[in-house]
């Protein structure tokens, strides 16, 4: 907090409070006054009395009646005190001129003086700690080239919402708020947005002010994550000021206590329980039990220090319990850190040199951004590099892995990333189970999957990792947190589930003898079109053979596990136009949606008595259909040239419910004056757009259109991937189109106006 130290009352308490602090002094330790005299302070502890003079005058002349001053009242205390030593302080705001520096000399046996830093030094050498912390980690800032700690990184100041007001600011708004008046915050934001780096640029904000001489506070910035299984605050900061290179660490401890310090503490999410696993407390107990050592921070912080602290929002079920168990009361400042917006997006690639965008699945996160461009992997050295990120399914796979190495390396766990990963992907294959695609997964659900992965208890650590992983929330959008057991998590983003859950099918396929089948019992939502596609790229060049094997396996099994094991593999196999050359007949299995889709032979597959919620049917030869008997369909999709195959075969054989023979009509289009080269786009924005969202076989983009038009639809393929609509990516052995969903409601426009305008459908 900032003093007026040109009032002299002010400053004279802010000395004699650093002083009682530096000399455990007790008792009454205020100005009072003595032979008519009134003296500035007379501090005594058990061996010792300090005559305090304190003065931001720059007069000789006051120097002098105040040198004199000490000196009588010195000397009589030591006759009134032979048992303790008595010594006089004449404490300065400035450095002394000549004039006052020659009357010191004159009193230098009985006078100690001490410019107010000299004296503040001789607490705690605030400077050297501010130069020796910035050589230190801070948080879990990496740089974003190499991943290694880069104490010059810059930050891209970003958006923090206030959530009381609902107002956005920035860090040097809460820096200034800081040095104001005493403060109490707490930041939070989801894994990756940026916490470290908010707190790091309010450190280096509050630093300078004191460096410059405007601030009496410095701040103090701890890595909770250093202080596991720690308790005591002391402690706590005696730790922290050796690990920065503190000759003396008590003396950080007094500054604190002093209420001298901008207390800092980052990752409250980082701490692990005090209580084993064996204990039959809930996971709320278990993280009130985490931040005991934080709550004591606060607790035991004076009224005059000032405190930010900072954590991942999701390791908490709720902000009522961190706001209870942290111990936040009416008067804190509520902070939140949120995705970048597309101005913060821009600043951030901008002021890391970086050139290009960023894919639109990538989620817009500092952190995962970071991850995407430090390697490379948009504006990349090949046309390899750049096909592999854009599409979404290679994307989101290096994602987690690189996730996994994150919290792996955070918590100190005992665990290899792989491995995280694979308990990871088993919480997404239970959240499989549920009504809701997203959970709620219990706490036991984390446990177990733990347990079945490692074929251990987890230890503290291996709880924190599990409580916070990224991705996992503590509240369920339309569900009360009164009907969600406590320490219940959920998936935020379905694309990072889908993701996820393409581990344990990946499992299925390599180890087919030995997978338990178990794990896929009781679920009710098949594998998504990313996880499809996560679990085909995972495979390598014998996917194909591979699916075949795994299918021969699993398709005689008649077991819950075994069926599901099956839909997702024939999901698998068709979303990608698998070559699977063994006859596979299944039966009784359900799948929630079906593409069989040209440019693979799936004429090896029987489905006899299956379910099936939606078949999308666009084939370029009748014989490579799949045999579909007895099987229900809720609805059947196909397009028109298609009718009479569905009739003489697929509608005869099966119960369905609705069929949707779709067309675009292109006739209709044509005879209100549509162009050619416009039903060329429009086909393609209907393939690559409305009927799919994650990607489409090349060749799908030319069906449907006379052969004479391949020219032109190359044409504007090659325009649309140029001005970022499309991205053609490779995935097993065919060539996919994947769109730019961000470009989706322009390309739905050019369909609606009927815009025959557009550049993009005129390209002659």
């Amino acid at each position: 907090m900032k003093f007026n130290f040109s009032d002299n009352y002010e400053f004279e308490a802010f000395v004699r409070k650093v002083a009682a602090e530096c000399w455990n002094t007790t008792g009454y330790n205020g100005p009072i006054v003595i032979d008519d005299k009134e003296r500035d302070g007379i501090l005594e502890n058990d061996h010792h009395i300090y005559c305090l003079e304190i003065t931001t005058a720059k007069a000789a002349r006051h120097t002098a009646d105040s040198c004199k001053k000490l000196e009588n009242l010195v000397r009589k205390l030591r006759g009134l005190h032979p048992d303790k030593g008595v010594t006089g302080w004449y404490i300065t705001r400035f450095e002394p001129t000549g004039d006052q520096g020659a009357i010191l000399s004159e009193y230098k046996s009985i006078v100690n003086h001490r410019t107010y830093d000299a004296f503040y030094a001789s607490m705690v050498d605030a400077k050297d700690y501010l130069i020796e912390r910035e050589k230190k980690p801070f948080g879990s800032i990496r740089g974003p080239h190499d991943g290694r700690f880069d104490s010059q990184l810059k930050y891209t100041p970003t958006k923090i919402l206030n959530t009381f007001t609902g107002d956005y600011l920035h860090t040097s708004v809460i820096a200034r708020q800081m040095s104001r008046s005493p403060f109490r915050g707490l930041l939070v934001g989801e894994y990756g947005a940026g916490k470290s780096m908010a707190l790091r640029d309010i450190f280096q904000r509050l630093s300078r002010q004191y460096r410059q001489g405007e601030d009496s506070q410095f701040p103090v910035y701890v890595n909770l994550r250093d202080h596991v299984e720690q308790y005591d605050p002391d402690e706590c900061l005696r730790r922290h000021a050796s690990s920065v290179g503190m000759k003396k660490p008590e003396n950080l401890i007094k500054a604190w206590r002093s209420g001298l310090v901008y207390l800092l503490l980052d990752g409250f999410d980082e701490l692990a329980p005090r209580i084993a696993t064996s204990s039959r407390k809930r996971a709320q107990d278990l993280r009130k039990s985490a931040i005991n050592l934080v709550r004591r921070l606060i607790d035991e912080t004076p009224n005059e220090g000032s405190i930010l602290l900072a954590g991942r929002n999701n390791y908490f079920d709720t902000d009522k319990e961190l706001h209870s168990a942290v111990g936040v009361r009416s008067d804190w400042k509520l902070f939140e850190i949120h995705d970048l917006d597309n101005d913060d997006l821009a600043r951030f690639i901008a002021d890391h040199g970086w050139e290009g965008g960023v894919p639109d699945w990538v989620p817009k996160k500092p952190l995962l951004i970071s991850y995407v461009k430090q390697h490379n992997l948009i504006e990349g050295s090949s046309a390899e590099e750049q096909m592999r990120i854009s599409d979404p399914a290679s994307g989101w796979d290096f994602l987690v892995d690189k996730i996994c190495e994150r919290e792996v390396d955070q918590v100190y766990v005992a665990l290899e990333p792989g491995e995280l990963r694979q308990i990871y992907s088993r919480l997404a294959t239970f959240a499989r189970r549920r009504s809701d695609r997203r959970g709620p997964l219990a706490f036991s659900d984390c446990r177990r999957a733990f347990v079945e992965v490692t074929g251990v208890e987890p230890e503290e650590r291996s709880i924190t990792a599990i409580l916070r992983l990224p991705g996992l929330s503590g509240s369920l959008s339309g569900v009360e947190a009164s009907e969600l057991e406590r320490g219940s998590r959920f998936f935020v983003d379905p694309d990072l589930a889908d993701c996820l859950s393409a581990g344990d099918v990946e499992a299925a396929i390599k180890m087919p003898y030995g997978y338990q089948v178990a794990v896929h019992e009781g679920i009710s939502h098949t594998l998504g079109e990313l996880g499809r596609s996560v679990v085909y790229n995972r495979l390598g060049p014998t996917a194909d053979r591979d699916l075949g094997e795994a299918l021969r396996v699993f398709s005689p099994q008649y077991s819950d596990g075994a069926r599901n094991v099956c839909a997702d593999l024939i999901s698998v196999a068709f979303s990608n136009s698998a070559k699977v050359n063994a006859e596979i007949f299944i039966s009784n299995i359900y799948v929630t949606d079906l593409s069989i889709e040209g440019g693979a032979d799936f004429s090896s597959f029987t489905f006899d008595s299956c379910g099936f919620e939606s078949i999308s049917i666009d084939v370029i030869n009748r014989e490579h259909m799949p045999a579909l008997q007895h099987c229900q369909i809720t609805t059947l999709r196909a397009p028109e040239v298609m009718r009479d195959i569905l009739q003489s075969g697929v509608i005869k054989n099966n119960a369905i419910d609705a069929v949707e023979i779709f067309d675009l009509s292109y006739d209709t289009l044509r005879n209100a004056g549509a162009p050619e080269n416009y039903l060329d786009l429009v086909s393609i924005i209907d393939k690559a757009f409305i009927q799919s969202r994650k990607g489409r076989q090349l060749g799908a983009m030319y069906r449907g259109r006379p052969e004479e038009r391949r020219g032109s639809i190359e044409k504007i393929l090659e325009a649309m991937e140029k001005a970022g609509w499309i991205t053609t990516v490779r995935r097993g052995g065919a060539d996919i189109v994947v769109p730019n969903m961000s470009r989706a409601a322009e390309a739905k426009a050019i369909i609606a106006r009927k815009d025959y305008g557009h550049n993009l459908a005129n390209l002659f």
